[in-house]
């Protein structure tokens, strides 16, 4: 989209992370790569196939916690723990990035702007765990043109 014109002038993509957050990361000898991995939880609304797809997802994959939704006050989400932090799931992973150069992040959600905000961020990969069924075709189609990784298992 950078490269066609907007109605007043070209864009022009700029960064809006610090170096810090951005460099590959540290490869010391002796010293492995952390991977850590973080599930973006629903909107309390959601259906119960989300959470279907969740329970797949923990059997699959370890999980190192949960960002509850905003609006979230049950956490129905069993067996992971949820990351107790007032940042916003991104401002939380470019601070993991920044103390822990040596480590990359894995975030995992069903739909949520998290996850195309987050798609770009060297270190950092966005997987979405929706299934492309005929109702979310449209939003799982959004989220892969966005950048965001489909979940196989």
């Amino acid at each position: 989209i950078y490269s066609l014109p907007n109605h007043a002038h070209r864009v022009e993509a700029i960064s809006l992370l610090p170096p810090a957050y951005t460099v590959a990361p540290r490869v010391d000898a002796g010293v492995p790569v952390q991977r850590m991995s973080y599930l973006v939880g629903p909107a309390p609304e959601a259906a119960p196939a989300v959470y279907a797809a969740i329970a797949d997802l923990l059997g699959k994959v370890r999980i190192d916690g949960v960002f509850a939704h905003p609006r979230d006050t049950l956490r129905k989400i069993n067996g992971v723990p949820y990351v107790d932090t007032s940042l916003i799931v991104e401002d939380y992973v470019f601070r993991l990035l920044a103390e822990r150069p040596q480590s990359v992040v894995d975030v995992y959600g069903y739909e949520s702007s998290v996850l195309l905000n987050l798609a770009h961020v060297p270190r950092v990969r966005s997987f979405t765990i929706c299934e492309p069924d005929a109702e979310r075709s449209e939003a799982v189609a959004a989220m892969i043109i966005g950048g965001v990784l489909r979940f196989k298992a």
